[in-house]
């Protein structure tokens, strides 16, 4: 019979000179980015609250008295809702950038999640 040695494995765990270093100041630019972006869009999601309020005004008068008018009424205010907020949306991402316009971008891709109002 043969005997067998036995080898510790070679292998060798080698770390960059010097370690990448997470900084705390890194973090606030992107927490500050996000802020950035909340304020901008406000105008736009006011925009949108408005009409809400409106469809819900609608629905409470319309909905189970006349179905149709009320879709009908809720479509045309969406699509104006969506006219009106196409190019501030589009001013807040060409502002914002990098991630935003890579986030705007995969969105419009997929056809159910941006009305078709937007993408033009």
């Amino acid at each position: 019979m043969a005997e067998f040695e036995e080898k510790e494995p070679e292998f060798k765990l080698s770390l960059p000179k010097s370690p990448q270093r997470v900084s705390l100041n890194t973090g606030l630019v992107g927490i500050a980015r996000n802020y950035k972006f909340l304020g901008l869009f406000k105008p736009t999601l006011n925009v949108y609250r408005t009409s809400l309020k409106q469809i819900s005004s609608l629905r409470k008068k319309y909905k189970k008295i006349n179905p149709k008018r009320f879709y009908s009424e809720k479509n045309a205010i969406l699509d104006a809702t969506h006219v009106k907020a196409a190019p501030q949306i589009k001013n807040l991402l060409e502002k914002m950038g990098g991630l935003y316009n890579k986030a705007a971008q995969d969105f419009v891709t997929r056809g159910m999640i941006v009305p078709p109002i937007l993408v033009t």
